[in-house]
């Protein structure tokens, strides 16, 4: 099995994308997840990465780097000492400072903040991590993080939500966050860069708009229920039924040693997601349905997160493909069933990409669980589980095994 903290391992994506695809067995799911997925110590990510950087490059010892790293991020030695302990891990920000301080390229780069920090790598349409990546592609430039940070500001008229971005692939002939990945390559000077950001502005933004349109519409559905089926019903299901419904009715409180597991295995898995309580995700959804925060005016659209996005997506479009047409006689055929799961794929894909948001990357914890739960629905014949029944069943092994890591 590769070791996934290996940044030289190219094999990893592969390998734990036909994971996903292959292992149902709830028992074996869990191992993966547990494997190759690990509880990661910011500090000891850190280290290894020092340690790294120490072997490729012999000018400055462990101990001297390390300080060098630290005295760059700015951060306090309590800060230090929280991360040492594993009681607290370092931002996605902060991981990003990092892959500066150490002068990774963007291809190590983005296995630190995947593999060794849990977080989504370089989004060519975010402006921010355009520019990052840039960066870290020029460093012979001289372009450190303040650099970075420096032309981010420049181009800060990027952060407002993008109300109709005025994409058209077929014009590109390819994927935009490919095309803009190929022709960032091809910019050579900070001047080109700030060229370019500014004559394809509509490429990038929030597409906060278009999220929040497709989030609506799902939770719209979802509250009226299917009506085809019970035309005589006229009452809609609560927020409280939606919330639980997409929480896949996890009582958090409800496992001994709930906050252990949090700590020790969701906080990666999820990502701080799935552990929400209901309260503050039904704050959420109240945001997300037209309520005004205040202090803001009424044309402020709220933004959707991508994962609830996600999640709310699974309970709309993860059920078990129409096998009518199938022949019914016990086999299973593969190459059919494959092709139901890669559709499944692109059309979440497609979701994402349309609401400016990275397509699922099997090599972050969550996404791999969606990822699995997809392809267990699609692939495996023999049960009538949907997607959002397959995630109920991780989530809920992983609770449970939370009395074994007190």
């Amino acid at each position: 099995m590769p070791e996934n903290n290996n940044h030289e391992n190219s094999n990893f994506t592969r390998y734990i994308f036909e994971k996903a695809m292959e292992v149902f067995s709830l028992d074996e799911t869990i191992e993966i997840i547990l494997k190759d997925f690990p509880v990661r110590n910011s500090y000891d990510e850190l280290m290894k990465a020092i340690e790294r950087k120490v072997e490729n490059n012999n000018e400055d010892t462990i101990d001297e780097l390390k300080a060098k790293v630290i005295n760059m991020l700015g951060v306090s030695q309590a800060t230090v000492d929280n991360w040492k302990k594993g009681q607290a891990d370092f931002s996605r920000d902060v991981a990003i400072k990092i892959t500066f301080a150490l002068q990774m390229s963007v291809d190590d780069a983005n296995a630190f903040l995947t593999v060794s920090c849990g977080y989504n790598s370089f989004y060519m349409r975010d402006y921010k991590d355009f520019i990052y990546a840039f960066c870290l592609g020029n460093k012979d430039m001289g372009l450190d993080y303040a650099c970075a940070k420096n032309i981010i500001d420049k181009h800060s008229a990027l952060e407002r939500p993008n109300p109709k971005p005025r994409i058209d692939e077929q014009q590109l002939g390819t994927p935009i966050t490919q095309w803009l990945n190929v022709e960032q390559d091809k910019l050579s000077t900070v001047d080109e860069l700030d060229d370019f950001l500014e004559r394809h502005e509509d490429y990038f933004g929030s597409f906060r708009r278009r999220a929040h349109e497709n989030f609506t519409a799902m939770y719209k559905y979802l509250k009226r229920g299917d009506l085809e089926l019970d035309d005589e019903r006229t009452f809609e299901y609560t927020d409280s039924e939606i919330c639980k419904q997409i929480l896949m009715e996890i009582d958090v409180n409800a496992y001994e040693g709930a906050n252990t597991i949090t700590d020790k295995v969701l906080k990666k898995i999820a990502e701080r997601m799935l552990t929400a309580n209901l309260d503050s995700f039904r704050v959420d959804m109240v945001k997300i349905m037209g309520q005004t925060p205040k202090g803001k005016g009424k044309n402020f659209i709220p933004q959707v997160n991508r994962k609830h996005l996600i999640l709310i997506w699974m309970v709309m479009y993860g059920g078990k493909p129409n096998y009518a047409d199938s022949p019914d006689d016990g086999e299973v055929d593969y190459e059919e069933s494959k092709g139901y799961f890669e559709e499944s794929m692109k059309k979440i894909n497609g979701v994402l990409e349309k609401c400016g948001m990275p397509r699922l990357d099997p090599r972050t914890p969550f996404d791999w669980v969606m990822l699995n739960a997809l392809a267990f629905c699609n692939l495996k014949r023999d049960t009538d589980d949907d997607a959002v029944d397959r995630i109920n069943k991780v989530i809920n092994a992983l609770f449970k095994m939370g009395r074994d890591l007190d």
